[in-house]
């Protein structure tokens, strides 16, 4: 499996600012967007409860490449949405300004990265396989700790921890891509899909097998994604990527500075441009719920922009300069595949991953907001 790399962004310096924190696929990501759609939505119909035609077999290969028992009392469906929640035990090496996080370390809760998925869907009856389209509606992050150095340098707290917040109108305004899969006898299967937030979705990036661009070989001038290369999904002044602030409504999470310094300014916006590659195969427990292996080979992201408040220190709103974003994105967590592995024998330069479960359940809407109210998170 590659690894990939994530928008992770720490704070102590942070997430690599000053004061680097997690600016990862979302750590804490508010995000009950509107995921919208025009097709009718069949209410209440299962997935892969294996009527189509009248007929059903014993059993089919879900999760795990197990053989899923297809309940019983489903009535065929032309036509669905559900809510996918995927669970990853991630894990990371510690960074300049930030803590490594391991199962030594860390428990299961502080590692958990949980992301929600909106996928509607049309079913071919003679196939058993669908066509339709994916979207993500929420990603929360773990909050990362800053290390000693990065707490010291930004003048905060030992104990100090950064976390990126995603809004709900960002999630919004992400347009879905295509998405294939199959329903059979009991078993629920979504072939591989590469998602680009904040990228043109003709890029060169939409090839999972093109290497993710490493952190940027000038950060004095250039951003490591080019500008040719982005897209501003959500009508940001960076002109790219996609908006993520930080969570500070209380201790130990801190606004993160754009440099390890402690006279360094505070960001209070970054913008990210991710790459992700997912897939999942499982099988349906009951007519309207299911659960499996979510594989994400692609978890990658780089920082190409901020922005800095004005305060009544007398710092004046402005843009980050390049070095001071890329410093943000050279303090970026990287996480890694296996959590029983040491994790820096998992980690090329620019690439990580994980591997987890999701958790599936029909719903009778189709947007982000019918989805989060399947999954609370």
């Amino acid at each position: 499996m590659k690894l990939s790399r994530w928008w992770t962004l720490y704070v102590l310096s942070i997430g690599g600012m000053g004061a680097i924190g997690a600016l990862t696929h979302s750590g804490g990501a508010d995000a009950v967007g509107g995921c919208s759609s025009t097709k009718e939505q069949d209410a209440g119909t299962p997935v892969g409860s294996g009527s189509s035609g009248g007929t059903m077999s014993s059993g089919s290969s879900g999760s795990g490449g197990g053989m899923c028992t297809p309940p019983t009392g489903c009535t065929a469906a032309m036509h669905q949405t559900v809510a996918a929640k995927v669970t990853l035990d991630s894990t990371w090496p510690p960074q300049t300004a930030i803590a490594g996080c391991d199962k030594t370390s860390c428990t299961a809760d502080q590692r958990k990265v949980s992301q929600l998925y909106a996928i509607d869907y049309d079913i071919d009856s003679s196939t058993n396989t669908y066509k339709g389209t994916f979207r993500l509606c929420q990603n929360q992050l773990p909050p990362i700790p800053l290390s000693a150095l990065g707490s010291s340098a930004s003048g905060v707290p030992a104990g100090s921890k950064v976390q990126v917040v995603i809004d709900s109108t960002v999630w919004d305004k992400q347009k879905p891509v295509n998405a294939t899969g199959s329903v059979a006898n009991g078993a629920f299967t979504m072939d591989s899909v590469v998602a680009l937030n904040g990228l043109d979705p003709n890029s060169k990036w939409k090839d999972p097998t093109l290497m993710w661009a490493p952190i940027s070989p000038n950060p004095n001038s250039d951003p490591a994604i080019p500008t040719s290369d982005w897209n501003n999904d959500d009508m940001n002044p960076n002109g790219g990527g996609i908006t993520a602030a930080f969570r500070a409504d209380m201790m130990p999470f801190i606004i993160p500075k754009v440099a390890l310094n402690m006279s360094a300014p505070q960001t209070d916006k970054i913008f990210v441009v991710a790459r992700t590659q997912i897939q999942l195969s499982g099988c349906m427990m009951t007519c309207t719920d299911g659960q499996g292996t979510a594989s994400v080979p692609l978890l990658e992201n780089h920082t190409i922009g901020c922005h800095i408040p004005s305060t009544d220190a007398g710092v004046s709103e402005r843009a980050c300069t390049p070095a001071e974003y890329n410093y943000i994105d050279q303090n970026a967590t990287a996480y890694c595949a296996d959590p029983n592995a040491a994790c820096a024998a998992q980690l090329t330069p620019d690439q990580k991953g994980a591997i987890g479960t999701f958790q599936l359940k029909v719903v009778s809407g189709t947007t982000c907001k019918d989805v989060s109210a399947a999954f609370p998170m």
